[in-house]
């Protein structure tokens, strides 16, 4: 119901003392002005069609047309689309029902119009239908051109970092065969920087194998499934036997559930967690499950409280160990987590003091 004050700041309403012509005026007005399309269609045939009483001056805008040369003709012989758009159902429904509908963003196509649209659809008192919506066409190819670009950019990481693996292994192996045959003609400085290179050159090629992984999370489907996490965890145990006899420590679970995810992403992250433990001074690693939450937790060198965010983002490592890592580690396991629904978070009461990694997973 439109409002309007009178000259006491009171209240009235169009009819109660508006007289018709002054009233039609008003609504012509509003019409025009306002900054959604707005088309109103006058039943016919028992409702099986429709034909133009109205059309506002955003609606003639956007469908490049004028009122005149579309009032009393049937929509469907105006913009012959609509059928195929799923409108013209909905037209026919509220006229039947007197509900109002909304019609998602569809896209419309004839032979001289193409473009998204956004309707809301209601039945008047007069019985009368009138359908207010938005173009949005634009918003809409923003959105495209955002997904494209994001395409281009996942295949640029993947070819760029695909690429350059090659040469890092050259200077890897060159490196390598210089330490091992000729490190007696290099004095003390000479030794170092060489190592040195080799030792960047290794973490390097760590690091564009990790933007590969996660380029991969873009590109490559997920395949949810149920697995066995105890065989899981079994497994990367061996994996890292290695390292867990030459560090002296030991990995702890037990009582784990049934898994329902992606297994091999998943692996990944249980790996990279036990592994990050083990890399900052882990003795004993528990693993293990409550409630929806599962954690990884160790005795290690502990996180200041200022880098517990920080630590997932590209590129971050921990700066109180030196121990090698690409810095991406934590940022696939974040992107994985997220692809499950879940969250991923770190706690440590501090330096010398252990920490502890939780993530939820929820299909």
């Amino acid at each position: 119901m439109i409002k309007k004050k009178d000259q006491n700041n009171q209240t009235s309403y169009p009819g109660n003392d508006w007289n018709i012509p002054r009233l039609y005026t008003f609504i012509s007005e509003l019409m025009d002005n306002i900054t959604c399309a707005v088309a109103i269609y006058g039943a016919i045939d028992n409702g099986e069609n429709f034909i133009f009483k109205a059309f506002n001056k955003k609606a003639q805008q956007i469908e490049n047309t004028k009122e005149e040369d579309i009032l009393g003709k049937k929509v469907t012989d105006i913009f012959p689309g609509v059928i195929e758009l799923g409108l013209f159902d909905v037209l026919k429904r509220v006229w039947k029902t007197g509900k109002p509908e909304t019609h998602p963003i569809s896209f419309y196509k004839d032979d001289k119009l193409a473009g998204w649209r956004e309707n809301v659809v209601y039945k008047l008192d007069s019985g009368d239908i009138m359908a207010i919506y938005t173009d949005m066409t634009k918003q809409k190819q923003i959105e495209t051109d955002l997904i494209e670009a994001n395409k281009n950019l996942r295949e640029m990481v993947y070819i760029t970092s695909h690429d350059l693996q090659s040469p890092l292994i050259s200077i890897e192996g060159y490196a390598s065969e210089l330490v091992e045959n000729y490190s007696n003609i290099l004095d003390e400085n000479g030794l170092y920087c060489l190592n040195r290179l080799k030792s960047n050159t290794q973490r390097m090629h760590a690091l564009i194998i990790s933007l590969l992984d996660i380029s991969r999370l873009n590109t490559q489907k997920f395949i949810f499934e149920s697995f066995d996490s105890e065989s899981m965890i079994n497994s990367i145990k061996e994996d890292l036997g290695i390292m867990l006899e030459n560090s002296g420590a030991e990995l702890i679970f037990s009582k784990v559930p049934t898994l329902f995810g992606d297994k091999n992403r998943l692996t990944v992250v249980f790996r990279q967690l036990i592994a990050n433990a083990l890399l900052y001074g882990g003795k004993h690693i528990i693993v293990g499950h409550s409630n929806d939450t599962w954690f990884v937790k160790d005795d290690g060198i502990g996180i200041p409280r200022d880098q517990l965010d920080r630590i997932f983002n590209p590129g971050e490592r921990l700066k109180q160990n030196d121990a090698e890592g690409s810095g991406m580690g934590l940022t696939f396991c974040k992107t994985v987590i997220a692809r499950h629904n879940g969250k991923i978070w770190a706690e440590s009461e501090g330096i010398g003091k252990g920490s502890t990694f939780y993530f939820t997973i929820k299909i």
